[in-house]
């Protein structure tokens, strides 16, 4: 009984029993009280949830753009990562892999309105170009444009980028670059399109070509050997990076 607990042998002596017995632990208990209660845990629980889950929630909610926010804010650009997505190096994605590939990189969205955004053509499967056609009409045009002066990638890299041998190319090699070339291409605007870090100053190898990047790590190097065909937009197969980019 209510007599018997802590709670009723702690109160005075000299207070009524109905009061100590009754009244108070009545109060405590009382359902109103208890719903109060419960609700307020309840509120607790889901602010700490959405706190948790907040920046999902928000790019999961916005389609395409979000799914480009999310790609942006956690490899640096859309291009990394297309390529942590495409781990086949295929080019192309049908719904389960993309499906499996979005979860795996932490996208919590609707992934049936985002393919539908995405396929709209309804062609079966998602490229780089779905995602952000600006991004790859500038850097597939860019590494044609090396492919044909230079006449792979990595000797695009070592010839045409990082001519001081630092291993960093920045905003202004970049522009050089595409000046030389004859392009009408923002420099900084197209280094942003290659980093792997948000915000970074530069790029690295790995970064502008992950194929030339093993060559120059695992090859004895010649330039205008390799075999760069690739795969990552709509258009016909072509010797260069135009694809697999």
């Amino acid at each position: 009984s209510f007599q018997k607990s802590n709670f009723s042998r702690s109160l005075p002596e000299e207070l009524p029993a109905a009061l100590k017995g009754s009244f108070l632990p009545r109060q405590l208990g009382h359902p109103t009280v208890t719903a109060r209660r419960s609700l307020a845990q309840k509120r607790q629980a889901l602010m700490r949830d959405t706190r948790l889950f907040e920046d999902f929630s928000f790019n999961g909610a916005q389609g395409v753009s979000g799914f480009v926010s999310h790609l942006r804010s956690r490899f640096g650009s859309v291009l990394a990562g297309w390529r942590v997505l495409d781990e086949g190096k295929t080019g192309r994605l049908s719904f389960h892999p993309f499906f499996k590939a979005a979860r795996k990189i932490g996208f919590h969205g609707n992934m049936k309105r985002l393919w539908a955004e995405l396929d709209k053509s309804g062609k079966g499967y998602v490229t780089l170009e779905d995602i952000d056609a600006e991004v790859w009409t500038m850097v597939s045009g860019f590494k044609v444009a090396l492919m044909k002066k230079y006449g792979d990638m990595l000797s695009a890299w070592l010839e045409g980028l990082d001519r001081s041998g630092t291993g960093k190319v920045t905003a202004e090699d970049v522009q050089t670059c595409v000046d030389e070339l004859g392009l009408d291409m923002n420099g900084k605007k197209l280094l942003g399109m290659f980093v792997s870090v948000p915000g970074a100053p530069h790029m690295l190898l790995v970064d502008f070509d992950p194929k030339a990047h093993v060559r120059w790590l695992t090859e004895s190097f010649v330039p205008g050997d390799a075999d760069d065909t690739e795969a990552g937009g709509s258009g016909e197969e072509v010797r260069t990076d135009r694809k697999r980019l």
